[in-house]
């Protein structure tokens, strides 16, 4: 996985590299649901519940091995599963996932995620499983 760099997913799949996250909302806030108006009131202490209100809209923010998305569904991960492929990542890499749903991360290989969305409950829950060993 490339270090330093940073991407957007959005619901629909797409994949976007970005520099910073905060300021690609900022610079497009209807991608994410919020009224361009709304950008003339944000303020930088906002910038938290600003990103966690676009994951919670369907979007996965990516920074170098970290994914933070709202909910760990089958979708997200097929979502997930893409990026590593496009970005390259080795099944032995060291990747991280916050459900900010439920406040946890999710330590696992990129070689757990499996490409085409294969996630069943008993994968979740090897998943949730291996997390609470490590």
């Amino acid at each position: 996985m490339p270090k330093g760099k940073g991407w957007w997913i959005s619901p629909s799949g797409e994949i976007v590299e970005i520099f910073e996250h905060y300021m690609f909302v900022q610079e497009r806030p209807e991608l994410f649901g919020f009224p361009r108006a709304d950008t003339l009131k944000w303020k930088s202490t906002d910038r938290d519940k600003i990103l966690a209100k676009a994951i919670g809209r369907g979007w996965i923010r990516v920074r170098n091995e970290e994914y933070e998305t709202w909910e760990l569904t089958p979708k997200a991960v097929s979502r997930i599963a893409k990026h590593l492929r496009i970005t390259g990542a080795d099944p032995g890499d060291p990747i991280r996932i916050s459900e900010l749903k439920f406040g946890r991360w999710i330590h696992v290989r990129a070689g757990d995620v499996r490409p085409g969305g294969d996630f069943s409950e008993w994968n979740r829950a090897t998943l949730l499983a291996r997390e609470r060993h490590e």
